[in-house]
């Protein structure tokens, strides 16, 4: 069980792609977004739709049209293209939404509230969200350009 989708890893990867474009003040097509790391077109179209109605990217159809970033990529951070996406990654059944307090929701349960595994969900999704929030799309193709040369050896060999 992946704790993030492919939509959501094909929806961070394009908006980092779209990072690069904003630096040039370009926008990219989806078919441009999709050839760049051979994603599927047709899912990368509902990707951008969702980006689009989280207002995290803007497009504009037609000729010269596209999408570019709703925002500079330093005011984007992956958790917002996450829950976006995906909604928000929970480490347990117990945060999901509906759930509650008693243990009638979780047969051997010993509550939220005096529960030690809880506890320890709790402090992970703490961590996740602290993460996730804190790492914007600038992080990452910042990171992606210093890791570039290690995967052109990797390539070679």
């Amino acid at each position: 069980m992946a704790l993030v989708s492919r939509k959501a890893s094909y929806g961070i990867r394009a908006m980092t792609k779209l990072a690069e474009k904003a630096e040039e003040n370009e926008s990219a097509t989806i078919a441009w977004l999709a050839e760049q790391d051979h994603l599927p077109r047709k899912f990368l179209e509902q990707v951008a739709r969702d980006l689009r109605r989280a207002k995290l990217i803007e497009s504009k159809p037609g000729p010269g049209g596209g999408c570019r970033l709703a925002r500079p990529p330093d005011y984007i951070t992956v958790g917002q293209v996450l829950r976006a996406l995906d909604g928000d990654p929970v480490p347990s059944h117990c945060f999901e939404e509906g759930f509650s307090e008693d243990a009638d929701d979780c047969p051997g349960c010993w509550g939220t509230k005096t529960c030690a595994i809880h506890e320890l969900w709790e402090r992970l999704h703490d961590d996740i969200d602290e993460l996730l929030d804190t790492v914007t799309i600038s992080d990452l193709l910042a990171r992606q350009r210093a890791l570039t040369p290690r995967r052109a050896l990797a390539a070679g060999k």
